[in-house]
């Protein structure tokens, strides 16, 4: 029945739509990796962040600090797109493909948003990455001083913006009168940013029409990926053995891990005030003290 109907869609001159899907993330959960293996399949269009072209897993230093940048400076437009101009959008970059989609340019939060005040939006599969919250932060702030190279819109606001006029000004009040310190640097202020930043995950996991996966299994555990793949492609691209060999040949990626470190070995590098910012950011958002634990991070250790 399927070949007929594909038979009489080719003779009418038609093409079947491709399937659409979203990844969210605010990033930091291998993302780019899974960009990567995703651009691997020949039938799958996979953007990155807030750009439509195909994701590029082999671009050179030079393109990264260009892409970057456009993504951040391009992403204010990108979100006033409705998910069809968006949908509509990738199918004309590639009419070709039989999957088309994006990995980091929406949280699952401010995608649900979207789909919730757009009637007649496109159907669409999604999940949600998590990774471990003090990796997850502390490859953050690594990232945002790279950035700071690249000169990056973010970076800028960082670099330029007092914390005492960020909409965390008082958790930094809180912080100056336990310490009687001003986080004068670019790299704490990143750091004190960086921490904040995973009130997105608390927004995200109230989301409860998607799946949140581990993007540590997600980057280790073959058969894991097999499924997640299954699950946004549906039957519209095939599971290939051959396309799973190319995923492991990009080699295992140790996301638990930031570097050498573990989470605990992180945090115990830590000063006493960064320590400070992880306790006063929870106790502003309580939920994820028992939200993060239902995805296998306890906190427990680093909350005394």
């Amino acid at each position: 029945m399927k070949s007929l109907v594909n038979k009489v869609l080719g003779g009418l001159g038609l093409k079947r739509k491709p399937s659409l899907f979203f990844i969210t993330s605010f990033g930091r959960t291998a993302t780019a990796w899974v960009a990567s293996t995703l651009t691997l399949h020949p039938q799958v269009l996979c953007s990155h962040a807030a750009l439509f072209e195909p994701f590029n897993p082999h671009h050179k230093e030079a393109e990264e600090k260009e892409r970057t940048i456009r993504a951040q400076r391009d992403e204010v437009g990108f979100y006033k797109m409705t998910l069809k101009q968006i949908y509509d959008r990738y199918r004309q970059e590639r009419p070709d493909m039989r999957c088309v989609g994006n990995v980091h340019a929406f949280t699952a939060a401010s995608l649900e948003h979207k789909r919730l005040n757009e009637p007649g939006a496109p159907p669409y599969t999604t999940v949600n990455l998590l990774r471990q919250p003090i990796v997850r932060m502390d490859s953050l702030w690594r990232r945002w001083r790279y950035e700071r190279k690249l000169e990056t819109p973010f970076a800028q606001w960082i670099e330029k913006t007092p914390l005492e006029e960020t909409l965390n000004k008082d958790a930094y009040a809180e912080l100056r009168r336990r310490h009687d310190i001003s986080l004068d640097s670019f790299d704490d202020r990143a750091f004190f940013h960086a921490v904040f930043q995973l009130h997105m995950d608390d927004n995200d996991l109230l989301v409860k029409t998607v799946e949140h996966i581990s993007s540590e299994r997600l980057v280790s555990d073959i058969d894991y990926f097999a499924y997640v793949a299954e699950r946004l492609f549906g039957k519209a691209v095939p599971i290939t053995a051959a396309w799973l060999r190319e995923v492991e040949a990009l080699g295992k990626v140790h996301a638990s891990e930031g570097g050498s470190r573990n989470a605990l070995q992180i945090f115990e590098e830590w000063k006493p005030w960064q320590r400070s910012v992880l306790s006063i950011f929870l106790d502003t958002r309580p939920n994820l003290k028992t939200e993060y634990p239902r995805y296998g991070y306890n906190l427990s250790l680093f909350t005394g």
